[in-house]
C-alpha cells in the first residue's frame, strides 16, 4: 500500500489571495460576500493534484435572518399543533 507524502498545500482562495502551508487546514477571511472558487493543490515529491471547491460567502445579517425565519416557522408550526 503506497502512502502519499504531501509536502505542500497551495490554497488559491479565488479573491486574489493565496497561501502555501504544510498542513491540511487554513483559515481565510473573505472581504466581500459572493461566490468564490477555492482551488487546493496538494504537492508531493514528484506530482501535484488539484481540486476546485465553490465557496459561498454570505453576510452575517443574511445568515441571522435565515436562522430567525426558520425558527419563526418552527414556532408557528408548533403553535398550530397546540391549537388543534
Amino acid at each position: 500500500d503506497e502512502t502519499m507524502n504531501i509536502t505542500e498545500y497551495q490554497w488559491d482562495f479565488g479573491d486574489n489571495e493565496s497561501e502555501s502551508t504544510t498542513v491540511s487546514e487554513v483559515v481565510h477571511t473573505y472581504d466581500s460576500v459572493g461566490t468564490y472558487d477555492l482551488e487546493v493543490t496538494l504537492k508531493t515529491q514528484g506530482d501535484s493534484f488539484s481540486k476546485i471547491f465553490q465557496i459561498t460567502v454570505d453576510s452575517a445579517q443574511s445568515i441571522t435572518s435565515q436562522i430567525l425565519e426558520a425558527k419563526t416557522a418552527n414556532f408557528e408550526s408548533l403553535d398550530e399543533k397546540i391549537k388543534t
